[in-house]
């Protein structure tokens, strides 16, 4: 039971009314919806008492406001007029008022001589275990009534202590996160409300989310150890608290995830706290004797833009955040054109499963890979397309980041892998011998069913496997090197060739190519579209393709569009070349007819020497 502690006598101020005040407000219930525990407090006291109107009443600084309430419309009134408010400094007995108009404290009040016509009122102080008399669990009536009795007292106060009990076990129960021991994201969801309403800081408030690392680096703590993982947190916690101004209410929202309330985020103080935080952030989270590296990212959502829904707000924050940790800019305040941009990409993703249930949206273009040396086209890379039938033509890049993280990539890979079988099969059958590049990503590395799917194709289409070519990026493979490794190998035993794309963008350790079984690598067109004006570019490009050979690989080069550039690489001992400067990605029948208009075209002429000597 809560404790009763001697309150002064009535008539003068509360003792420590600051420390009241802070202690209500940190509660943070003010202004809530209504709640089934206080509503039954009410209802319990009006029939116990039977009496027309029973209140659990609330004294914030200036307004009593009834967060439970029987009988009586009102949600709130001045705290000058409050009975409640005299009631809050009485000794830990019910403040009783048998006859306000016969008492001279009362009998001009207007809450007397007007509605509710208040005559009778008891109330008993709801106190927390500090002590603090927060409000009254108080019942009225409209006619005079005798004076309490001792078990009468008794009742109103143990039902003021079981409205105390709710108030602390809503703080307690199912509002604490147990890593951390803070507010979690229900209390935060019901915190909003009256900042949203307008009820608590300035009109310009905001939500500051701050993700202390990406979800995939806090995946891999975990797996690695669920303390260190708990730990990161803990300590996170501390570092943020020890950054924000004093009596900031921190929130922990799972994982590495915290959050906070912040009055005018436009405001030249905010932003310097927020400069701050972002730049404590950037040092490394001190384990004792493992220091982990924090890749933060803070977002601001505005809660003037969504004043109804909570989660709404959160979700924009957190989107905000994700764009600040990939933009490596501290902190972003949130713009609504991001989520147009966001709900333009999910409407892709709802739609991708039609275009793949239904012929003519998705198709395949071929762009050719030249031997530079012969100046044949024996590979073609096939490249994924989208018609979408209102959207008109939509680019990979706008839909293949959203799907490679969801299961539709599978169905992809799957009608990607069958149209290209599909296509080989077709040239065979026409004397055509042309191996189709595919690319894959890191979520058809590490799925189970992708080289089954393989296979599956493969003797559906009645295609040799030394027909097709995978392409995977560096960061596919190293996202999961031992999974990669063991799909790569069981790829590699059936005589498919396997590519690494983009190669030297990703992972700077070279040490996973003693790990995979690839054949080729393709040089990103980043390096090649340099080589005519830097130096440096054509060092690296040159020890690239001297690596290569050396352990055994073909070496591809993206991006060439001029002569020299093709000419310098063929002289460096570049097999094979791609690029709108040797021919663009064409539909199938495109690609067959500039295969019989180039096959008996000529090997280029040497280049002029700018880029050979070198």
């Amino acid at each position: 039971m809560i404790s009763r502690p001697q309150g002064p006598t009535d008539g003068g101020a509360a003792p420590d009314e600051t420390g009241r005040l802070s202690a209500l407000r940190r509660l943070r219930v003010l202004d809530t919806p209504p709640e089934a525990p206080f509503d039954r407090v009410a209802r319990l006291a009006a029939r116990l008492f039977d009496a027309p109107i029973a209140l659990v009443s609330l004294l914030d600084e200036h307004r009593q406001w009834f967060k439970a309430r029987v009988g009586l419309d009102a949600c709130e009134t001045p705290r000058e007029v409050a009975f409640c408010a005299h009631a809050i400094r009485t000794p830990g007995e019910p403040l009783v008022v048998p006859d306000a108009a016969a008492d001279e404290r009362f009998r001009d009040n207007p809450l007397v001589t007007g509605p509710p016509h208040v005559r009778f009122y008891a109330g008993a102080p709801i106190r927390d275990g500090a002590g603090h008399a927060l409000g009254t669990v108080c019942v009225i009536d409209t006619a005079p009534r005798a004076p309490l009795s001792a078990a009468q007292r008794a009742v109103l106060m143990d039902l003021a202590d079981l409205a105390a009990e709710e108030l602390e076990l809503r703080v307690c129960v199912g509002h604490r996160d147990a890593v951390t021991g803070l507010p979690n994201r229900s209390r935060l969801l019901n915190d909003l409300r009256p900042w949203q309403r307008g009820a608590s800081g300035a009109p310009g408030s905001g939500l500051v989310l701050v993700d202390l690392t990406d979800p995939v680096h806090f995946q891999r703590l975990t797996r690695a150890d669920a303390s260190i993982a708990d730990e990161f947190v803990v300590r996170g916690a501390e570092v943020l608290a020890r950054a924000l101004p004093a009596g900031t209410a921190l929130y922990h929202l799972g994982a590495g995830r915290f959050a906070f309330l912040l009055e005018d985020v436009l405001h030249d103080d905010s932003q310097r706290l927020l400069d701050r935080v972002s730049e404590r952030l950037r040092l490394p989270i001190d384990l004792g004797a493992l220091p982990i590296l924090p890749h933060a990212g803070i977002g601001v959502a505005p809660l003037i833009a969504s004043p109804s829904d909570g989660a709404e707000v959160l979700r924009k924050a957190i989107s905000a955040a994700d764009s600040a940790r990939e933009a490596a800019s501290g902190w972003v305040l949130h713009e609504p054109e991001s989520d147009v941009a966001q709900q333009s990409a999910f409407r892709l993703l709802a739609d991708l499963p039609a275009a793949l249930a239904n012929p003519g949206q998705l198709h395949l273009e071929y762009q050719p890979r030249i031997d530079l040396g012969s100046g044949e086209t024996r590979r073609v890379e096939a490249l994924l397309r989208w018609q979408h039938p209102t959207l008109g033509r939509i680019s990979p890049e706008e839909f293949m980041p959203l799907v490679e993280d969801t299961r539709l990539m599978r169905s992809v890979t799957g009608w990607v892998l069958g149209e290209a079988l599909r296509q080989s099969r077709l040239w065979l059958g026409r004397g055509i011998r042309l191996q189709v590049a595919i690319n894959v990503c890191a979520q058809d590395l590490k799925d189970a069913g992708f080289v089954p799917a393989i296979d599956a194709a493969l003797a559906e289409f009645g295609v040799d496997p030394s027909a097709i070519e995978l392409e995977i990026t560096e960061r596919s493979v190293i996202a999961d090197l031992s999974r990669a490794e063991t799909q790569l190998l069981a790829i590699h035993r059936r005589g498919i060739s396997i590519a690494i794309d983009d190669f030297g963008t990703g992972y700077s350790n070279l040490s996973y190519l003693n790990r995979i079984p690839a054949t080729a690598i393709k040089i990103d067109r980043s390096f090649i579209t340099a080589l005519e004006t830097s130096v440096k570019q054509r060092h690296i490009v040159r020890n690239m393709i001297a690596l290569a050979r050396d352990l055994g690989l073909r070496v591809v080069a993206e991006g060439i569009e001029t002569e020299p550039v093709r000419a310098a690489l063929r002289s460096w001992g570049c097999d094979e070349g791609q690029g709108y400067g040797l021919g663009p990605p064409m539909r199938a029948d495109a690609l067959e007819r500039w295969l019989g208009a180039s096959q008996n075209a000529a090997t280029s002429s040497p280049a002029d020497g700018t880029l050979r000597g070198t």
